[in-house]
C-alpha cells in the first residue's frame, strides 16, 4: 500500500477508535459529555477561576482580587462547545473531507447524544491492505502504530496524529495542573486510551519522541499499584476500579502544529494553547523523561504496598509485579528511551527496579528488602481484603435518581400522544410491566378481549397498547442504561410472539457503541416480518425516534 494524506489520517481515525470488519470500518468519536467547557475567567481581572471540591462558590486565583462566584453562573464567565452537535456535524463535513481527498468511500454516520459513529466502505483492495497493517488484530482494544506509519514522511505522521486526536485526543481546561507560570497553574490535552491496550501509549510516546522530538508530561497508568495504590477501591468492593483509562497527557503550545477536525475540540485545543502561552508557563523541564534522567532512583519512601489485583488477568502478564513509579510500566512495554539508560546502566536489573544507574553489590538482599517493605505495607492496613469496607453507595442526590419504573408512566402518556398528533389515531395503553399480558387482561377490558386474542400473549413489555376499534396493538420496552445487543434481543422476541403493528425500544441514555456499530453495518436485524423496530430516546417526558 502506498501511503497518502488521507490513508495516514484514516490509520490514526482507526487505530484510536476504529473496528475493522471483513467489508466495512467503523470509527466511533466519543462523546461522554454533552458540553466542554473553557477555563472560567474572572470579570474582574481576568485570572483563572476554580471551584474546591465540594464547594459550589468558583474563586479567584489572583490574590490580589476576592471576587467569587457562585456555581449556577459561571458559565457566563466560560466558553461552553456543545459537543453533541459539534462532533457529528464536523465528522459528516471535516472528516469526511480528509478522507475523501484521496480515497473514493461510500459512508453513513449514526450519531447519539453520546456517540458517533462513522462507518466505511472502502474500495476492496484498499480495504484488505489496511486490513493487513493491524496484524490480525480487529478493534483498537489492541491496535498498535502500524509499520507504515514508522516509515512514513513527516507530513504523513502529522496526519496519523490528527487522526489520533480526533478519536482518543481529549483537551479539557479542567485537567490543568499547579506549575511555574502567571497564573500557578498549566494547561494540558491528553489522549485517553482504553485500559486493555496498554502497549498504545507508549507506542504513542515513541512515536511523538521519534518523530516530532516533543515532550510527554506524563503518562498516567490504569494499573493497580498506581490508581489504587492505597487499595482504597479494592476495599471498598471495587477490585477492577483501576482499570479505568490509561492517560497521555501533554502540553498543548508545544503541539500547535496539530489540529483537530472536531470543531468543539479544536476550538478548546487552541483556548488553552492561548490561556499557556498567555501565563507565561515554563514547561521545559517538566517531561516525566527529563525527570526520570535526572532523578531515577526509587527510595524506600516511594515503595507501594502490594496489591491484590496485579496478577488479575486483565494486567499484562510483564506488568504482574510490583510497580513502584509509573515509569517501570513505561520501561517494561517498551519505551526505547529508557531502554538506552538501562543498557548504558551498570546492572540493567538495578535499574529497573529501583531506577539505580551506578553499581550495586547486594541486587539479591536490596530485591527481597523492598518486596518486604511492600508486604509490610500491606499488613499495616490490616490484610485488606476484597470489599471488606464497603463505602454505601447511597448518596444525597441519589433520592432523585430516575429508575425504570419511573418511567413507565410518561411513555405510556408519549404513546397516547404520539399516535393522535401523528396519525390522528386514538390509542389506549397499559403499563404491563408486573404482569405477562394475556395476566393483565384476564379480568380486566373484557371489551378488548372480545376481539382480540390475548390468551397466548405470555409476554411482559412495559407498556402494552392498541388502537381503537382494530387489532392493532403496540409495544414499549424501557430501558436506563445503554441500549444493548441484549436489549435489542429481548423486544425482537416480543414482537415474534405479537407481531404488533409499532415496536418501540426506548431508554434515557443512548445507544451503547457495540450495537450503534452492529445497527450500522445490519439495518436489517430491526425488522420482524415487513415491520421494524423504533429505537428512542426518553428526555424530559418526551421520545425523540432515532432514524436508523
Amino acid at each position: 500500500m502506498v501511503i497518502n494524506s488521507s490513508i495516514a489520517y484514516l490509520l490514526g481515525l482507526i487505530v484510536g477508535k476504529g473496528r475493522l470488519q471483513e467489508d466495512t470500518i467503523s470509527i466511533e468519536f466519543p462523546c461522554k459529555n454533552e458540553y466542554v467547557y473553557g477555563t472560567a475567567r474572572c470579570p474582574s481581572c481576568s485570572y483563572p477561576m476554580t471551584k474546591p471540591s465540594g464547594i459550589d462558590i468558583y474563586g479567584c486565583k489572583n490574590d490580589n482580587c476576592d471576587k467569587t462566584i457562585n456555581k449556577s453562573e459561571i458559565d457566563n464567565f466560560r466558553s461552553i462547545y456543545h459537543q453533541s452537535t459539534l462532533i457529528p456535524e464536523s465528522v459528516k463535513t471535516s472528516v469526511i473531507e480528509k478522507i475523501q481527498e484521496e480515497i473514493k468511500l461510500k459512508y453513513n454516520v449514526i450519531a447519539s447524544k453520546n456517540s458517533t459513529l462513522l462507518i466505511l466502505d472502502l474500495p476492496k483492495e484498499l480495504h484488505e491492505k489496511i486490513i493487513d497493517c493491524f496484524d490480525g488484530q480487529r478493534t483498537f482494544n489492541s491496535f498498535r502504530i502500524p509499520e507504515i506509519i514508522h516509515r512514513s514522511e513527516t507530513i504523513y505522521k502529522e496526519d496519523f496524529f490528527n487522526g489520533l486526536l480526533d478519536t482518543i485526543g481529549q483537551p479539557n481546561s479542567g485537567n490543568w495542573h499547579q506549575g511555574d507560570s502567571k497564573y500557578e497553574m498549566i494547561q494540558r490535552v491528553y489522549f485517553q486510551i482504553i485500559n486493555k491496550n496498554y502497549y498504545l501509549p507508549v507506542d504513542i510516546d515513541n512515536f511523538i519522541r521519534d518523530s516530532f522530538n516533543l515532550p510527554i508530561q506524563t503518562i498516567d497508568w490504569g494499573h493497580p499499584n498506581i490508581r489504587d495504590g492505597n487499595l482504597k477501591e479494592f476495599r471498598a468492593g471495587n477490585p477492577s476500579s483501576y482499570g479505568r483509562e490509561h492517560q497521555l497527557k501533554f502540553y498543548p503550545e508545544y503541539y500547535e502544529r496539530f489540529r483537530f477536525r472536531l470543531k468543539s475540540k479544536d476550538s478548546l485545543f487552541r483556548e488553552l494553547i492561548d490561556f499557556n502561552k498567555e501565563a507565561y508557563c515554563h514547561t521545559s523541564s517538566t517531561d516525566w523523561l527529563t525527570a526520570v534522567r535526572n532523578n531515577s532512583e526509587i527510595k524506600e519512601s516511594k515503595i507501594k504496598s502490594y496489591h491484590p489485583m496485579i496478577t488479575h488477568h486483565y494486567v499484562p502478564k510483564i506488568l504482574q509485579r510490583q510497580i513502584n513509579a509509573q515509569w517501570q510500566i513505561n520501561l517494561l512495554l517498551g519505551c526505547k528511551y529508557l531502554k538506552k539508560i538501562q543498557d548504558n546502566c551498570d546492572n540493567p536489573i538495578a535499574f529497573e527496579n529501583f531506577g539505580m544507574t551506578g553499581k550495586i553489590t547486594d541486587l539479591q538482599s536490596k530485591l527481597k528488602e523492598y518486596e518486604k517493605k511492600s508486604l509490610e505495607l500491606f499488613k499495616a492496613m490490616g490484610n485488606p481484603k476484597y470489599g471488606d469496607k464497603k463505602v454505601s453507595k447511597t448518596k444525597n442526590n441519589n433520592n432523585n435518581k430516575i429508575t425504570e419504573k419511573d418511567t413507565y408512566e410518561p411513555l405510556r402518556l408519549w404513546l397516547m400522544k404520539y399516535f393522535k398528533e401523528q396519525f390522528n389515531v386514538k390509542i389506549k395503553a397499559f403499563d404491563t410491566s408486573q404482569f405477562t399480558i394475556s395476566q393483565y387482561f384476564s379480568s380486566e377490558e373484557t371489551k378488548l378481549k372480545e376481539y382480540m386474542d390475548l390468551e397466548n400473549l405470555r409476554i411482559r413489555p412495559d407498556i402494552f397498547g392498541f388502537k381503537e376499534n382494530t387489532n392493532d396493538i403496540l409495544i414499549i420496552e424501557s430501558k436506563i442504561t445503554s441500549l444493548s445487543i441484549e436489549d435489542l434481543g429481548q423486544i425482537t422476541g416480543y414482537c415474534l410472539v405479537a407481531n404488533p403493528s409499532d415496536a418501540f425500544l426506548i431508554t434515557n441514555k443512548d445507544i451503547s457503541p457495540n450495537l450503534a456499530s452492529i445497527l450500522g453495518h445490519h439495518k436489517d436485524i430491526l425488522k420482524y416480518g415487513d415491520k421494524k423496530i423504533k429505537i428512542g430516546i426518553l428526555e424530559n417526558n418526551n421520545v425523540s425516534l432515532k432514524e436508523l
